[in-house]
Order: structure tokens, then C-alpha cells, then sequence
């Protein structure tokens, strides 16, 4: 089952502004969302629950019981964790390890296998870091991946890329002008676009034919003393490790045919 955020980036062409806010409401209060009931919900939302039945129906729901129980059983994609910050930091980084082992990357995979070129643009000091070691790793597995440095240099590039062609654009917000600029290019010459988020509904998931998402973390690292938490970075290269050891299984699985 598909998170709530990509089962909205997937569906959002589809939805309607009533339904979009809707949406909005229940992304901002998750919690009490959760707890109320359809008539509840409707009130507070100035609407009929015939249309939050729709909208959950849109996303390939049954209905309200199963957009509740999604919302009851999902985390918060960033959580500022109290208390014992090591042990904290351990149980998230085994869960998400875990969590991202279990997705299923054939999608990723297949377009990787049948690019003739792929590209990555990345938006940030931390993505940049993170298209090094994506670069690094697939290497070894006889793909070569081209970063492009810049918006100057992507409008080039616009010019030869063709639909046999691959991008993949890291940014964490999803909402970086530059990179949604890109990725809506890329959507109009039908270039297929594999971005790397953070799990939430923004625009570049939404333009990308296939969303690879991470989960953050925020940890406080001291107490009693007023302090910035401390936002855990490390899900970003624990996906493009794990993608990689899937991607070297999904070329093995291809030898075997």
C-alpha cells in the first residue's frame, strides 16, 4: 500500500480544489484527523462527506475507514525525537532500513537498465553529497550516471535529451524551483524523471514518473539547554545503497531469463 503522500502526488491531476483542500486540512492536523469521524471531519471542513468519500475513493480507497486507518498507522515524515537521543537515533535508523528494504524498486530499476544516458541534477550541499556516492556506487555496477552542475547547463542539455533518456533529480523539499522548472520540461518532451524527496506531497513527485522518498528525523541532542535539533540526514544514502544492492539483483534476476 502506497503512503498517503504518493497515493496524492499520483492522484492530484485528478483532484479538485474542494478536495485539495480537504487534503490540506488533513495534512495539517494528521492526529485529529485521524479521530474523527466522516460527519465530524465534514463540518470542520465546511463540506458534504459525499465528498471526502470521493476523495478517498480518487486515491484507490474503498472509502473513509481506509483513509482513517492509512493516517492511524502512518508516522510523521519528521519527528523531533525526545529523550535518549542515541537510542533514539538506533531504532529509527533499523526501521528505516528495514521500511525502505521492503519497497519494491523494479519501476527504478527497469528505467535504469534501459537508459541510453542518465543524468542526475541535485539541488543542495547535502543532495550533491548524495549524487556522489549515487555515482560512486553504480559505477561499480557498470552504470554511469553524468551530474549536471547547473540551471545553465540543464537548458543545454534540454536540447538532446529524448525519451530514452533518464534524469534523476535529488532535492529534499520537492519545491526547489530550479529542479521543478527541470522536471517540468523534462514532463512536456517526455523524458522519464526519477526523483529522490522527502516523503510529502510537492510538486516534483508529483512531475516524476517514478518517486523514490525518504523519512527524516529530527533528534535533540541535549536537554535544558536551547538548541537546534539535530536533523538525521543518513536515510538519504541508506536509500541509494539499498537501491543499488536491488538494482544488482535486478541484473541478476535478468541473466537468469
Amino acid at each position: 500500500m502506497l503512503r498517503l503522500e504518493q497515493l496524492i502526488n499520483v492522484h492530484k491531476p485528478e483532484l479538485t480544489q474542494t478536495e485539495l483542500m480537504l487534503w490540506n486540512y488533513i495534512c495539517s492536523n494528521r492526529v485529529r484527523a485521524a479521530q474523527m469521524t466522516i460527519h465530524e471531519l465534514a463540518e470542520q471542513c465546511a463540506m458534504s462527506t459525499a465528498t471526502i468519500v470521493r476523495f478517498a475513493k480518487k486515491l484507490g480507497l474503498e472509502g473513509f475507514a481506509d483513509l482513517k486507518a492509512l493516517l492511524k498507522v502512518e508516522e510523521v515524515p519528521c519527528i523531533v525525537a525526545k529523550g535518549d537521543a542515541f537510542a533514539e537515533a538506533r531504532a529509527f535508523y533499523l526501521d528505516a532500513w528495514d521500511r525502505v528494504a521492503q519497497r519494491d524498486f523494479s519501476e527504478a530499476n527497469e528505467l535504469l537498465y534501459r537508459a541510453k544516458r542518465i543524468f542526475a541534477y541535485a539541488t543542495g550541499y547535502v543532495q550533491h553529497n548524495v549524487l556522489n556516492e549515487l555515482k560512486r556506487m553504480f559505477f561499480y555496477g557498470g552504470v554511469f550516471i553524468c551530474d549536471i552542475e547547473g540551471e545553465m547547463e540543464y537548458q543545454t542539455l534540454m536540447k538532446s535529451l529524448t525519451t530514452e533518456d533518464l534524469v534523476i533529480i535529488i532535492s529534499l523539499s520537492g519545491e526547489t524551483l530550479a529542479a521543478v522548472d527541470f522536471a517540468q520540461r523534462l514532463s512536456v518532451q517526455g523524458v522519464p524523471v526519477i526523483s529522490i524527496t522527502l516523503l510529502s506531497e510537492n510538486t516534483l513527485a508529483g512531475l516524476s514518473t517514478v518517486n523514490l522518498y525518504i523519512l527524516a528525523k529530527a533528534f535533540q541532542l541535549t536537554e535544558g539547554k536551547e538548541q537546534l535539533p539535530f536533523k538525521s540526514m543518513m536515510t538519504y544514502f541508506l536509500l541509494t545503497e539499498i537501491w543499488y544492492m536491488k538494482y544488482e539483483r535486478y541484473l541478476e534476476t535478468l541473466s537468469r531469463e
